[in-house]
Formats: structure tokens, C-alpha cells, sequence
């Protein structure tokens, strides 16, 4: 529904059945001034064909959202992940990572990814509104574009890493644990 004329937005969804749901329940898609589509399977797997095809998306941002629950496909947080999110992005693209877990705390994985890519990582919390249903969610947002995080909105509400926070951990396509990333 934020879509304007002239926006494109393209989702990329595992699970066809959340698509027919989509489509017959709600009408945020059809509703929006945007041009959108749903492009189904994995969204690794279609963007390294889609990159292997010449066909890099320029994405001004890129929103990854797939980690809430307790069995996160850890695939879309590696290192080689990370770069294929960057070829895909333009040079002041933004990648936004949803981060909100019960269980896992995964700012150290996402602060070691912008690292990886000579990016700079800022971490914005929202609220909780019971009033209007929403939940607090934690976002980090990876990017190379400096004007975009001197911007007084970014720079007055994100919330600075902690000396005491774990270490950045970078994970691979080899190797990835989740026992380092555990909220206890």
C-alpha cells in the first residue's frame, strides 16, 4: 500500500500458499499505486539465476524478512548471500534485515555481514502498539549511502550496538551455528 506510481515492489515467497492467502484475504497489493508482483521459491536460489542471467533487480531497497520464527533459513544470512543482496542493490541501495527473534539474537550475525561488505549497519527498534495491533520489531539496515544515514530520522532513532554485545559473526555457506546466537 506505500507503493506509489512508478514504484515497483516484487516479493519473493517461498510458500505459494501464502500468495492465494494474500490475494484472497487482504488487499494490500492490490490496493497499492505501485506495480507488484510475487515471484515464487526461494528468494537465494531466483536472485543468483537472476544474477547468473545478467539480470541484476538495481533495488533501491531490499527488505529481507524471514527470521521470526524458530527454524530461520540461515541460508539468507551468509556472507555469499550478503553479496549476492549487494549486486543486486544500486550503490546507495539500502538492505533492510528483520531481525525480531524470541530466540535467536541475530545483530551479531547482521553486524558482521555489513562489515563483510564495507558497509555501515544501523539497528532501528519500533514499538509495540497494542491499540492498533502491532508488534515491536528489531531492523537492521545495511548500506553504503551515507547521505541516507545522516539523515536526521536515522540518526536521531537508531540504537547503537553495546560494548557489551557479542562479537560480530560472520556466517558462510560451510559454516553457520546457531548455538552462538541463542538468547538465553
Amino acid at each position: 500500500v506505500y507503493g506509489e506510481s512508478g514504484d515497483t515492489f516484487r516479493f519473493y515467497e517461498i510458500n505459494p500458499d501464502v500468495a492465494e492467502v494474500s490475494d484472497q484475504y487482504f488487499s494490500y497489493r492490490s490496493d497499492s499505486l505501485a506495480d507488484t508482483d510475487v515471484v515464487i521459491g526461494d528468494a537465494r536460489i531466483l536472485l543468483d539465476r537472476q544474477l547468473a542471467e545478467g539480470q541484476s533487480q538495481r533495488f533501491d531497497v531490499l527488505a529481507v524478512d524471514a527470521f521470526s520464527s524458530d527454524a530461520i533459513p540461515i541460508h539468507l544470512l551468509t556472507k555469499e548471500c550478503g553479496e549476492l543482496y549487494q549486486q543486486h542493490l544500486k550503490d546507495d541501495g539500502l538492505l533492510l534485515i528483520h531481525i525480531s527473534n524470541r530466540y535467536l539474537d541475530l545483530n551479531p550475525v547482521t553486524r558482521a555481514l555489513a562489515e563483510h561488505l564495507g558497509w555501515k549497519a544501523v539497528r532501528i527498534d519500533s514499538e509495540e502498539d497494542d491499540a492498533t495491533g502491532v508488534y515491536d520489531a528489531e531492523w537492521i539496515i545495511i548500506t553504503a549511502n551515507e547521505e541516507f544515514l545522516s539523515q536526521s530520522e536515522v540518526h536521531n532513532d537508531h540504537l547503537p550496538w553495546d560494548d557489551d554485545e557479542p562479537p560480530p559473526l560472520l556466517w558462510t555457506d560451510d559454516f553457520a551455528g546457531l548455538w552462538q546466537v541463542i538468547s538465553w
